[in-house]
């Protein structure tokens, strides 16, 4: 089995959909503290203009002291409404717009709490449906092992992936320094890093970036496209 582990980012980019699609299991990290004005909680779109166009989930009483999962959204359906406004952006030009909206609605209907890990699960889970990527994941905060054992950032993985009988872990090429090889080679696990050729595509008048969130990227992309912009584009690369 491979392992894959990220924190839960709010319909994150392409780049974190290929490891998902690279992986045979993932973990929702959800067990470290909470980092404001990340990609937890925000995500950006094209705009006509210089721009982006940023999207976001206001939280209930958040702060770097609180941990991710415990983390509530302060109003599922103002979130929703705020993503379907800013989607009509999109949708004199975008050619799938109505899917993605279709994509953002099943989102938010299907998630039963207002958990921030909950609603961005779901993201996930939403989107690799779409694509066709399977997607098997558990919450870190789910998994009875000893945290003590962790006492640097480069530990968990290994730990996690030897506690669930992981042979192998995926992790993107940038976090490469984090980790060291040792700590996997003596637990019988191999390191694999994904290098991520960035992905263009076509946009008719919205201006094109790189690093968008999935949504920007379905809206002129359909399913197949996808899937194989993530074969494409991703290399497996073995640490040495």
């Amino acid at each position: 089995m491979r392992l894959g582990i990220m924190q839960p980012y709010f319909f994150p980019n392409l780049s974190h959909y290929a490891l998902i699609a690279n992986s045979d299991f993932w973990i929702v990290f959800d067990v470290t503290q909470y980092t404001p004005k990340s990609w937890i909680t925000r995500n950006r779109l094209a705009t006509m203009t210089e721009s982006d166009l940023l999207f976001s989930v206001a939280l209930e009483n958040s702060s770097r002291n609180q941990v991710i999962s415990d983390l509530v959204v302060r109003d599922l359906k103002a979130t929703y409404n705020e993503i379907i406004g800013k989607l009509s952006t999109y949708s004199r030009y975008g050619t799938y717009y109505k899917e993605v909206v279709a994509i953002v609605k099943t989102v938010f209907e299907s998630t039963k709490s207002n958990s921030l890990v909950d609603l961005n699960v779901m993201s996930l889970a939403v989107v690799c449906d779409y694509l066709g990527v399977p997607f098997s994941y558990q919450l870190a905060s789910a998994i009875d092992f000893d945290r003590s054992l962790c006492k640097g950032p480069g530990l968990w993985a290994p730990i996690i992936s030897s506690y669930l009988g992981a042979r192998e872990y995926l992790n993107p090429v940038g976090g490469r320094e984090l980790f060291d090889k040792d700590e996997f080679s003596k637990r019988d696990i191999r390191l694999y890093f994904l290098a991520w050729q960035r992905y263009k595509y076509e946009t008719k008048r919205i201006r094109f970036q790189y690093d968008l969130s999935i949504l920007d990227t379905l809206m002129w992309c359909n399913a197949v496209q996808v899937r194989d912009a993530i074969e494409t584009c991703s290399n497996l690369i073995l640490a040495d």
